[in-house]
C-alpha cells in the first residue's frame, strides 16, 4: 500500500469553505496519467492539480490539472492551489515582506506566478497567463447554447456582444441583469452535446454585481468536462478580462486596467477574482488574475503499490 500526501485549498477566498475547493499533490513524480485521472475522480472536485519538477530551463515546476473525467490545458483556481500548497510544504522560499516571481510549465504553456508574502507566509498569488484569441459568436449556434440555459435573445445585454475564445474551450454570453444570470436554469446534458459539438463550456456574466465596487459577475457551466458548475474560475476570468478591455468595458487610462470580479454567489461559494489586462497602444498585452487561498484539509491517499 502506497501513501500519497495530498493537500485541499479554497482558491480565490482567504477563509474555508468559500471560493472553489482544489485538491493538489505537490510530489507527483512516478504518478502514471491514469493513476492522477482515477486520484482526480476519487477527489470528485472540480480540479485536482498534480505537481512535479520542470524539465525546461528556467522553469521551477510542471503543473498538471484533472477534472474527474479528463486533463485540461489550463485551471487557474487550482495553480492559485498549488502555489499556495508549495508555499505551505517549504518548495518556495518567501521573503518575511515582499514576492518571489517565477515561471511554470503547464499545457497551455509557460505560466508567470508571483507570490506576496507577510510574515513569511503566502498572502496572495498571481498568475501570468497568455493572450486568448476571440471570435464574434452569433446567429443559430448561440441560441442553442441561450435555449439550453432556459434563456432567450432578450437576456442577452445589448451593449456587449457575445464572444468565443476557441483556444480556451468558452463562450463569453453577457446578460442584462444580476436577476437573469441568477435564474439560469441549465440542461446539462444538452450544454454536454453542445460542448462536444463546438468545444466550447459557457460563461454567462453581467455587469450588474453582488458587491458595489465590484466590475463582473459570471458563472461557469463545464459538464462536458464533468464540473456542472464551477464557483469560480480563473481561467474563464483571464480572458474575460481581456473581452471586456477590449469592448471598452475598462478603462484604457490606468495601466493596467484592473478590476474585481465575482464568482460562486449562486452556488454558495462566494469567490473574489482580482483581474489586472496590462496594455499598450490601446492593445492588450498581458493578462493576471490574482486572489488569497485557504487551507483546508490535508492527509494521505492510501492506493495499492
Amino acid at each position: 500500500m502506497a501513501e500519497i500526501y495530498i493537500q485541499q485549498w479554497d482558491a480565490f477566498s482567504d477563509v474555508p469553505l468559500k471560493g472553489n475547493p482544489a485538491a493538489v499533490v505537490c510530489r507527483a513524480e512516478g504518478l502514471p496519467d491514469d493513476l492522477m485521472q482515477k486520484i482526480a475522480r476519487e477527489m470528485n472536485l472540480s480540479e485536482t492539480a498534480f505537481i512535479t519538477p520542470s524539465d525546461l530551463p528556467d522553469h521551477r515546476f510542471h503543473y498538471r490539472w484533472f477534472t474527474p473525467t479528463s486533463e485540461v490545458d489550463f485551471c487557474g483556481h487550482a495553480t492559485l492551489a498549488s502555489t499556495f500548497a508549495l508555499c505551505d510544504q517549504g518548495f518556495i522560499e518567501l521573503p518575511e515582506q515582499g514576492s518571489v516571481t517565477f515561471d511554470v510549465e503547464a499545457k497551455i504553456g509557460t505560466l508567470n506566478l508571483t507570490v506576496e508574502s507577510v510574515d513569511g507566509r503566502a498572502k496572495y498569488v498571481w498568475i501570468g497567463a497568455p493572450i486568448p484569441q476571440f471570435d464574434a459568436y452569433e446567429g443559430e449556434p448561440l441560441w442553442e447554447f441561450l435555449a439550453a440555459m432556459n434563456l432567450s435573445v432578450a437576456d442577452l445585454e445589448p451593449s456587449l456582444e457575445p464572444w468565443a475564445a476557441h483556444d480556451r474551450h468558452m463562450l463569453f454570453i453577457p446578460l442584462k441583469s444580476l436577476d437573469v444570470l441568477g435564474n439560469i436554469d441549465p440542461d446539462f446534458k444538452r450544454l454536454t452535446q453542445l460542448s462536444e459539438e463546438t468545444g466550447l463550456s459557457a460563461s454567462p456574466l453581467t455587469l450588474e454585481t453582488v458587491e458595489s465596487g465590484n466590475r463582473v459577475h459570471l458563472r461557469f457551466f463545464a459538464p462536458g468536462l464533468g464540473v456542472d458548475e464551477d464557483p469560480v474560475t480563473g481561467s474563464a476570468n483571464s480572458p474575460l478580462g481581456v473581452l471586456l478591455f477590449r469592448q471598452g468595458v475598462l478603462p484604457q487610462d490606468a495601466n493596467p486596467a484592473e478590476y474585481v470580479a465575482e464568482q460562486g454567489d449562486f452556488m454558495g461559494r462566494p469567490g473574489r477574482v482580482r483581474v489586472r489586462v496590462h496594455h499598450q497602444d490601446g492593445n492588450p498585452t498581458a493578462v493576471q488574475i490574482g486572489g488569497p487561498a485557504a487551507k483546508v484539509m490535508d492527509g494521505h491517499l492510501y492506493i495499492d503499490s
